[in-house]
C-alpha cells in the first residue's frame, strides 16, 4: 500500500501516485513528519485525504522545518513552488523529510526529545471534570488543577450528552502548563521544538486547542490563578481552547458545517469587524463566541465587542443557538467564581514568555507557522478547517489547517536520548517499485556516556510506532552503536 520517497524518474511535475490515499483500521498508529526545506524555492506539504484529493497543510520557505503530526496509514505529498513540480511522497512511520529538489528528497530517522527537567516531577492525571482527564507536572499548584477541573466541569454542565460522549470518545483531556515551562514542555506538544522559522509557538502562545488527531487543550497555570498573568489577564484561556476541542471533537460533521456557514454570514453582517481574530476563520469565530457565551473575556479588540452571552444573543442569534445547544443555557459564567476580577492586558515585552518573563527553555526552535505581517500573536490558531473533521493529518490551524500534536501515549526513551544520529538514510525509491531496503543507521554516544544498546533499539522501535505496512528490525547489544532498519512495502 504505502511507499516511500520520490516519484518515478522522469514522469515530471503531474508524476503523483494517483492511487495514494489515507486509510484508517487496526493498524493505524500517531508518527510525526518533519518536513525540511533544503531546496532554494518554497515548498508546499499536502495531505492526501480519504478520497485521494490534496490538501494544503502549509508551506515553507527555504532553510525552514516544520513538524507535522500524522497517522502511519495517511500519505503526505511534498511539491515545489509555484512549479507544482512533486519532490516526494511518504506514507509510514515517522522520519524526517528533506526536500533537495524535483524528485529529489533524503529520509532520516527523527530525533528524540530530551527528558524532562528534573525540578518539574511526573507528567501525569491530577484530576477529572466529565471525563476529561486534567494532566500537568508535579510542579504545577494543586489550585491551578482545581479550577482548571471546575471550568471544564462548568463548561460541559448542560451540554447534551452526546456532545460529552464524543469528547470522552476523542479521549479529549486539558493539561496545564506550568507558569516556568512552555507551551512545548507538553509530552503532547514536544515534537513542535524540531520546527524552525516563521512564528515561535513558545513566545506567543500560552495554549493550545485540541483537534480529532491530538485532543488535548492545553492553558498556562498562570491564567488559571490569575496569579502574575502577564499574558491574558483579561480573558480565560482554558475556555477559548477547550472551545476549540468541543468544536473539533465533541460536535458532529454536520454541526461543523453550521459553523462554517453561520461564519459566512457573520463576515457580511457588519456586526463584526473585517480583520479582527474572531474573523480569521471559523475556528476562532466559535472559540471567542465560546468565550462570550461564558463571559471568559473583557477584550473588545478581538471580538468587536461580542463579549458577553446577552450580547451574542442580540447581535448574533445565530452563533447563539448554536452555542445553546453546545454547551446548554444554564447559568453559570465564568466571573461568577473567578479566583480574581479581569484585568486590561499588559502588552508583554519582547522576549516575555509567560507569567515568569523567561525566555523559551526548549533545546531546539520551535514550530514554523507562517503568519504574513504579523509580528506577535495574541493566541495560537487552531483552525482545524477539514483536516479536523475527521481523523485526518494533524494539527489544524495555527495559521494553517490542523493543530498538530504529539502522541498522548509518548513514553521517555531512556538512554536513546542521550544517542545522537550520526548516519542519515537516503531511500530514492519508486512508488512502483516493492521496496525492500537495509539502512544502516549510525549512533554516537552522547551526555554522561550512556550507550545506545539494545535497549535504546527498541524505544526507536517505540518512537517510530510501525503500523503493518512497515517492519522495523532492530538488532545490537550493548557496546554496538547501530541499528538496521529495514523498510518493506507490502502487496
Amino acid at each position: 500500500m504505502g511507499h516511500i520517497g520520490p516519484p518515478q524518474e522522469g514522469a515530471g511535475q503531474d508524476s503523483a501516485n494517483e492511487e495514494l490515499r489515507s486509510t484508517q483500521d487496526d493498524s493505524t498508529a500517531d508518527c510525526i513528519i518533519q518536513f525540511v526545506n533544503s531546496t532554494k524555492s518554497k515548498i508546499g506539504y499536502y495531505w492526501v485525504n480519504f478520497d485521494g484529493k490534496e490538501q494544503e497543510y502549509g508551506q515553507l520557505e527555504p532553510g525552514h522545518r516544520v513538524a507535522q503530526h500524522t497517522f502511519t496509514t495517511h500519505p503526505w505529498r511534498v511539491r515545489l513552488l509555484p512549479s507544482k513540480a512533486v519532490v516526494g511522497e511518504h506514507v509510514g512511520p515517522s522520519v524526517v523529510f528533506e526536500a533537495l529538489g524535483e524528485q529529489t528528497c533524503k529520509l532520516s530517522p527523527l530525533q528524540v526529545m530530551t527528558q524532562p527537567k528534573a525540578e518539574w516531577g511526573e507528567w501525569r492525571q491530577r484530576a477529572d471534570a466529565a471525563g476529561i482527564a486534567i494532566l500537568a507536572y508535579d510542579c504545577v499548584g494543586d489550585d491551578a488543577v482545581r479550577i482548571a477541573c471546575h471550568v471544564v466541569g462548568r463548561m460541559l454542565e448542560h451540554s447534551p450528552p452526546a456532545v460529552v460522549a464524543r469528547l470522552v470518545a476523542h479521549k479529549a483531556r486539558v493539561g496545564i502548563i506550568g507558569c516556568r515551562q512552555v507551551t512545548t514542555d507538553v509530552p503532547d506538544h514536544w515534537y513542535m521544538k524540531l520546527s524552525a522559522g516563521g512564528r515561535d509557538i513558545d513566545a506567543t502562545t500560552r495554549g493550545l486547542g485540541g483537534t480529532q488527531s491530538c485532543a488535548l487543550t492545553t492553558c498556562g497555570e498562570e491564567n488559571l490563578t490569575m496569579v502574575d498573568d502577564r499574558s491574558y489577564p483579561s480573558e480565560n484561556i482554558l475556555v477559548h481552547e477547550f472551545g476549540h476541542t468541543v468544536m473539533n471533537c465533541g460536535l458532529s460533521d454536520s454541526e461543523r458545517r453550521e459553523i462554517e456557514a453561520l461564519y459566512a454570514r457573520a463576515r457580511e453582517s457588519g456586526v463584526y469587524e473585517r480583520g479582527i481574530y474572531a474573523m480569521e476563520n471559523a475556528d476562532e469565530y466559535w472559540a471567542e463566541g465560546t468565550q462570550a457565551w461564558f463571559d471568559a473575556t473583557i477584550r473588545t479588540d478581538v471580538n468587536s465587542g461580542v463579549n458577553s452571552r446577552d450580547t451574542l444573543k442580540r447581535l448574533d442569534p445565530g452563533l447563539a443557538a448554536l452555542m445553546c445547544r453546545a454547551y446548554g443555557d444554564g447559568p453559570w459564567r465564568y466571573p461568577h467564581d473567578a479566583p480574581r476580577p479581569f484585568s486590561h492586558k499588559r502588552k508583554r515585552a519582547h522576549g516575555e514568555v509567560g507569567s515568569d518573563g523567561g525566555e523559551s527553555k526548549a533545546s531546539a526552535p520551535s514550530v514554523a507557522v507562517a503568519a504574513p505581517g504579523e509580528v506577535e500573536m495574541d493566541r495560537s490558531r487552531l483552525a482545524a478547517t477539514a483536516g479536523a473533521a475527521r481523523p485526518g493529518a494533524g494539527l489544524a490551524g495555527l495559521c494553517t489547517p490542523g493543530a498538530a500534536c504529539g502522541p498522548a501515549s509518548m513514553v521517555w526513551l531512556g538512554p536513546l536520548a542521550s544517542c545522537v544520529p550520526t548516519a542519515a538514510a537516503y531511500m530514492p525509491v519508486s512508488p512502483s517499485a516493492r521496496i525492500s531496503q537495509s539502512v544502516d543507521v549510525g549512533f554516537e554516544e552522547g551526555g554522561s556516556g550512556a550507550g545506545c544498546g539494545a535497549s535504546a533499539m527498541v524505544g526507536l522501535a517505540s518512537l517510530l510506532q510501525l503500523s503493518g505496512v512497515y517492519a522495523l528490525l532492530t538488532r545490537g547489544m550493548a557496546g554496538e552503536q547501530r541499528a538496521a532498519i529495514a523498510v518493506t512495502k507490502q502487496s
